[in-house]
């Protein structure tokens, strides 16, 4: 999982939480197109993107859901992301983002579905999508 090597490869780490014996990670923010390459290259099976601006409202409003769902069980083998476009832009043109809050859904590294905009439960849909591919592996 590129979570669980983020700190050997000198990305930052997310913040870390245990569940009964079992550790799980919540949302690691990249600042930089470097740290974005690198979690491309390293990517774990499943993970979302969410690509966000500090000054946008409905990004403000969909955070914490994000947050949450990072943290639930059902999603334990994906990595979720955080980028905030004005602070590493380079990764939001790499990914052709024009509007935030923007999700991109991917397996390893490549992208699956993206879609844009402050809804809970399409970024519900999403990740139950691409976890599905984790219990598969």
């Amino acid at each position: 999982m590129f979570l669980a090597a983020a700190g050997r490869r000198g990305l930052p780490q997310a913040s870390r939480h245990f569940r009964g014996n079992r550790l799980f990670s919540s949302v690691v923010e990249l600042s930089n197109l470097k740290q974005w390459e690198e979690f491309q290259e390293g990517s774990a099976v499943a993970s979302v993107v969410y690509f966000t601006a500090s000054w946008c409202g409905p990004c403000r409003q969909i955070a914490p859901v994000f947050e949450e769902l990072s943290k639930k069980e059902d999603f334990d083998g994906v990595d979720f992301v955080k980028i905030d476009v004005d602070v590493n832009p380079d990764a939001a043109v790499t990914m052709g983002i024009r509007s935030v809050p923007t999700f991109c859904f991917m397996n390893q590294g490549q992208l699956v579905e993206r879609f844009s905009g402050a809804d809970p439960t399409q970024l519900a849909a999403g990740l139950a999508k691409i976890s599905s591919n984790v219990a598969e592996k």
